[in-house]
């Protein structure tokens, strides 16, 4: 892969999510291939993924206790407080573990993808170069999770259908 080197190859975290977000993505994820680092903003996606699903757990709530009700309104002999309780309870912790992990377990779903394609066509690139670049294209998804999760605290947990 041939990479630029010069004042792009000494990229911050910070300015290399940046560059990936709004100041040409190409010079910064060809940085990102030459220079792999994808422990911090692996973990900053992390973080703010656990956050903004943090933020939303009351609305979380909310709607799981009214999907309960619908159902129970559909079929009473499963209207069940315990069952409630567990099943709230469920989903909170489902949520939370799920916005740590899942970002990691999918960039590196992505990065097998693009390993797989690359090993059929395309130069040859180490997997960690495709990690680090599936991590930081994460970034934008991650934007939109962000928007998202204000937009839900704003709105009633039973416009969330």
């Amino acid at each position: 892969m041939n990479m630029p080197t010069g004042p792009f190859s000494q990229m911050s975290v910070g300015q290399r999510i940046t560059g990936v977000l709004f100041n040409g993505p190409r010079d910064t994820f060809a940085v990102i291939g030459e220079q792999p680092r994808w422990i911090p903003p692996l973990i900053i996606v992390s973080l703010v993924s656990f956050l903004s699903t943090l933020a939303t757990i009351s609305k979380l709530k909310e709607f799981t206790a009214y999907t309960l009700e619908l159902q129970a309104q559909a079929a009473p002999e499963i209207a069940n407080a315990a069952a409630t309780d567990m099943i709230l309870n469920a989903a909170v912790v489902a949520a939370l573990v799920g916005s740590l992990v899942m970002p990691g377990i999918m960039c590196l779903l992505y990065a097998g993808l693009l390993k797989l394609f690359n090993l059929f066509a395309g130069e040859p690139a180490q997997f960690r170069q495709f990690f680090a670049v599936t991590v930081y294209s994460y970034f934008p998804i991650l934007l939109g999770a962000v928007v998202a999760a204000i937009m839900i605290i704003i709105s009633p947990a039973t416009h969330l259908e």
